[in-house]
């Protein structure tokens, strides 16, 4: 589950950079997004390793209306 789920996100991301989906933004800005990206997915990974996977499985918490998530 774990590397379909990463590789899901990171070739989700490399698909959507070679698209032009992020043409607007700064090569700067793309590269703190994916480093985002990669620690987000470091922390997940070792949160699993670690066994405290129910963070994994709970279900998100919606969005407030007004407010931007930041994922």
């Amino acid at each position: 589950r774990a590397e379909r789920l990463i590789s899901t996100a990171v070739l989700g991301f490399a698909a959507s950079e070679a698209a032009g989906r992020f043409a607007r933004h700064d090569p700067a800005t793309r590269d703190a997004d994916f480093a985002y990206l990669l620690r987000s997915v470091r922390f997940l990974v070792e949160t699993a390793a670690a066994g405290h996977d129910t963070a994994l499985t709970e279900q998100p918490r919606p969005t407030p209306p007004g407010k931007q998530n930041d994922l």
